[in-house]
């Protein structure tokens, strides 16, 4: 192609195009604009010198065949989120490289990233499970924590087939999953409610597991785009339901009363049978038993705490001994930290904890959190 050289405006689908179709001119004008964003991924990984040469690799490798490997970016798409993903996946070596080698760097590299959409999944999962925003800030911390884990161990894996940013998001979403049925509660769908369409599932899911009345549908059930669903969509959703699972949805109303009597086929009315709830001897000793069990280990924990740092000792007691347990961003409130510091260093500050009792003979404390 010519020389002539793009217009200053000349934006980013024509600007490409034109780099596409060969020409140097454009190429040093899609550089120029988008060296800063491309300079500062880079040094995020590498400095000093080490950065510039990394540089000039990254842009030799973009502008390969006329930037073939741009060549997926679609016009709508964000330039800026699209070339960050770009180079982190033309950088994935140097990345996992440095999580491996010198974890606190690497994370904060793969989260200046990745942070955004880790927050993108978690606030679209917690909707879909009808939740509140402040679960999607604590879903989303938890994912980080699970990708921090073992110097970034699950981001480690990847061995460069295909794009590291779909291989990414394909672990976060999975780690979403994850976490939201440990809360949930992890009961198996049905076969065939697996092959319902979403907002049929996400029905079942409320009403059989989640344990709300059809008449609390309306104010939870939303579509894609975060509005409420209409109530004939909601009906029409149940009714599929309803088919496929051979009942009737549940009443969209009060309970059904049960009555306290029966009356027999020759019309004589008598009191209906009820168990008996009263504990048996046997109950009773293996509480007795639980209870003292309970009692050694509340004592091995006091003993424990008494001898860990004073951060770890104040945001254990506030986690898992205050009542009700405080959740992270007030227990950060109240030791002057960054809550971010808090979902860093909280694994640590368990584990001490952990050997602490390991030590004196507990290996599992009463309470599973800890």
């Amino acid at each position: 192609m010519g020389r002539t050289r793009p217009g200053p405006e000349l934006g980013d689908a024509p600007l490409l195009a034109a780099v596409r179709e060969g020409s140097d001119v454009a190429w040093e004008t899609f550089l120029r604009r988008w060296s800063p964003l491309l300079f500062s991924i880079v040094s995020r990984l590498h400095g000093g010198e080490d950065a510039r040469r990394a540089f000039v690799d990254l842009a030799q490798r973009l502008h390969a065949g006329n930037c073939a490997a741009l060549g997926d970016w679609k016009a709508g798409i964000s330039m800026t989120s699209y070339l960050s993903f770009k180079t982190a996946d033309l950088m994935s070596a140097q990345l996992t490289f440095l999580l491996g080698s010198d974890v606190r760097d690497g994370w904060t590299a793969f989260e200046s990233l990745y942070g955004g959409e880790i927050g993108r999944i978690a606030r679209e999962r917690v909707r879909l499970a009808g939740l509140a925003d402040d679960d999607a800030l604590d879903l989303e911390q938890d994912i980080k924590v699970r990708l921090m884990d073992d110097r970034g161990g699950l981001l480690r894996r990847f061995r460069g087939n295909g794009s590291f940013t779909g291989y990414v998001r394909i672990v976060v979403r999975n780690l979403a999953e994850d976490l939201m049925r440990e809360r949930l509660g992890r009961r198996r769908e049905p076969e065939a409610v697996q092959r319902l369409d979403a907002t049929a599932r996400r029905i079942h899911r409320l009403l059989h597991v989640e344990g709300l009345r059809a008449d609390q549908l309306e104010q939870v059930v939303r579509d894609e785009a975060g509005n409420l669903l209409p109530q004939d969509e909601i009906a029409a959703a149940l009714t599929r339901l309803d088919r496929t699972l051979g009942g009737h949805p549940p009443s969209r109303g009060r309970p059904r009363i049960v009555s306290l009597t029966t009356v027999s086929a020759d019309g004589e009315e008598r009191e209906r049978r009820l168990p008996v709830e009263a504990p048996s001897p046997e109950d009773i000793a293996l509480a007795e038993e639980a209870r003292g069990r309970q009692e050694a280990a509340l004592e091995a924990l006091s003993s424990a705490l008494a001898r860990l740092p004073d951060e770890a000792r104040t945001y254990l007691r506030h986690r898992f001994l205050a009542e009700p347990a405080l959740p992270p961003r007030q227990i950060a409130d109240r030791m002057g930290l960054p809550v971010e510091e808090i979902y860093r260093r909280r694994r640590q500050w368990e584990d001490l904890l952990r050997a602490e009792l390991r030590a004196a003979g507990v290996e599992k404390f009463a309470d599973p959190s800890v």
